[in-house]
């Protein structure tokens, strides 16, 4: 039976594989593309001192986008929702009188 020490050790190894200190490529490439869109600049794109060693963690850094800028990526979202929408429902329409 394992000890409570031990399932302690392995509960704290399996939160640190999944909370990321930094963020992965995938992560960075779509900040990338999100600020290219927006126009927007990133605060700290990659942390540019070496990674410590020990257990001290940096904190990941983001960015900020303004009010207007934000705005505008959410209209943009809003748009492509709607005209999405729209094409499913007219695919609708057309199938049902298809489909009679």
């Amino acid at each position: 039976m394992p000890s409570t020490s031990d399932v302690r050790k392995r509960k704290t190894q399996q939160q640190r594989r999944s909370s990321p200190s930094r963020p992965n490529r995938a992560q960075l490439k779509a900040m990338e593309v999100r600020t290219a869109e927006s126009g927007a600049s990133i605060a700290a794109s990659r942390p540019q001192s070496p990674v410590s060693v020990g257990r001290a963690r940096i904190a990941p850094r983001g960015f900020v986008l303004t009010r207007d800028a934000e705005m505008v990526y959410i209209r943009k979202d809003l748009r492509r929702l709607l005209i999405t929408a729209a094409g499913l429902f007219v695919l609708m329409i057309v199938l049902l009188f298809l489909l009679d």
